[in-house]
């Protein structure tokens, strides 16, 4: 064996003995979006839900713990307007007003669906806890099933979900990311 296919062997070998979780990881999130993909929802339901208890179980949170702060979260982003740090709103409701009628029309919600779904999509990819739950509340309450994607990009994401001065901002960061992950969980078993 050549001097390069060694060492290519040797880091192979190596990468797959220090981090097996990363791998399954990514396989375990693309067999989700597969399966969900596929019409088999519960399947991909049950790997998510399994992925979720894992992450909770890691950071040695109740499940209680969890369901208090994202209840909490969820009823000031249904009560509060909620803009975290650095955060300016996409489209303002002056905009939408037709000038004649002082009303926003009909067909203005059609005319805004491609920027809507585009925001979702980078909201529940930001790893903020702020646009992230309001996102996902946005995908369960419009049953925006293109997104479901990024709804379980939230449940195997490695990375914390940052504080950003909105919703969850006093929690731990495992406590903000595990109940984001449970946000994006809800989403699935309601579907």
């Amino acid at each position: 064996m050549s001097l390069p296919r060694l060492v290519l062997s040797l880091v192979l070998a190596a990468t797959a003995v220090v981090a097996p979780g990363c791998g399954a990881s990514l396989a375990t999130y693309q067999d989700s979006v597969g399966l969900w993909r596929s019409g088999q929802r519960a399947d991909a339901t049950s790997m998510a839900r399994a992925t979720y208890e894992r992450f909770r179980d890691d950071n040695d949170l109740d499940e209680a713990d969890v369901q208090r702060a994202l209840a909490e979260a969820r009823e000031r982003l249904a009560t509060e307007i909620v803009v975290p740090r650095g955060e300016r709103p996409r489209v303002k409701v002056e905009d939408l007003l037709d000038p004649e009628l002082g009303e926003i029309p009909l067909d203005s919600a059609a005319d805004h669906g491609a920027e809507l779904k585009a925001g979702v999509r980078a909201d529940l990819l930001s790893g903020r806890a702020t646009p992230t739950l309001r996102a996902l509340e946005s995908v369960r309450a419009l049953r925006l099933e293109g997104e479901i994607p990024g709804v379980l990009a939230v449940i195997y994401r490695r990375d914390p979900i940052e504080a950003d001065g909105g919703v969850l901002d006093q929690a731990s960061t495992a406590l903000r990311s595990v109940a984001a992950k449970r946000a994006a969980l809800d989403v699935l078993e309601r579907w």
